[in-house]
C-alpha cells in the first residue's frame, strides 16, 4: 500500500499539470482572440483606404464642377478628413492590436516554457518518488521543507540534494562555458 505522504505528494503534482495545461489553453486562447482582432482591424484598415479613395474622387469631380456644386464640394472636404481621421484612427488599432499579438505571443511561449519546465521537474519528482521505498530503512529520501521535492539522502546531510542540482566531486574539473 503506497505511503499517503507519496499519494499526497501525487495529487499535488497532478493539480500542477492540470493547472498548466489551463493556463496554456488560456494564453491559446487570447492569442487567437488577439490574432481575430488584429486581423479584422486590418480588414477595417483596408475599408478605410478604400473609402479615403473614394472620397478623394469625388472630391476632385465635385472640384471640376465648382461653379454648379460649391455647398457639395465643402461637404465632400469634410468627408475626406473624417475619412483621413477614420484611416489614421484605424491604423493607431491595428498598430495597437499588433503588439497586443505580439505580447500574447510572447507571453504564449513564456507558459509553454514555464509548463515544459515544470512536467520536466514533476517528472522529476515523480521519478525521485518511486526510486525511494518508504519501507528502506528509516527514510530512504528525505523532502525539502522549502519546496516540497524529495532530496536524495546519502551518507551527510551537507551531501543531500535536490532533483535537477548536482554536486561536482571535490575531483571533478569545473566545466566553463
Amino acid at each position: 500500500m503506497p505511503d499517503p505522504q507519496v499519494k499526497q505528494i501525487e495529487k499535488a503534482i497532478e493539480q500542477e499539470e492540470k493547472t498548466d495545461q489551463k493556463n496554456l489553453n488560456h494564453a491559446i486562447s487570447d492569442l487567437k482572440n488577439a490574432s481575430k482582432a488584429a486581423a479584422k482591424s486590418h480588414t477595417d484598415t483596408d475599408k478605410a483606404h478604400h473609402q479615403l479613395d473614394k472620397a478623394l474622387r469625388k472630391e476632385h469631380d465635385a472640384a471640376k464642377a465648382l461653379n454648379n456644386a460649391a455647398h457639395n464640394h465643402e461637404r465632400i472636404e469634410t468627408d475626406v478628413d473624417q475619412a483621413r481621421e477614420r484611416l489614421n484612427i484605424k491604423k493607431q488599432n491595428e498598430a495597437t492590436m499588433g503588439q497586443s499579438k505580439e505580447r500574447k505571443q510572447t507571453l504564449l511561449d513564456e507558459v509553454r516554457t514555464r509548463r515544459d519546465q515544470n512536467h520536466e521537474e514533476r517528472e522529476s519528482r515523480m521519478v525521485e518518488l518511486h526510486t525511494h521505498s518508504p519501507t528502506a530503512g528509516s527514510r530512504a529520501g528525505t523532502f525539502n521543507s522549502e519546496n516540497g521535492a524529495p532530496m536524495a539522502r546519502t551518507a551527510s546531510p551537507g551531501s543531500m540534494t535536490a532533483p535537477g542540482h548536482t554536486q561536482a566531486s571535490p575531483t571533478a574539473p569545473v566545466e566553463t562555458a
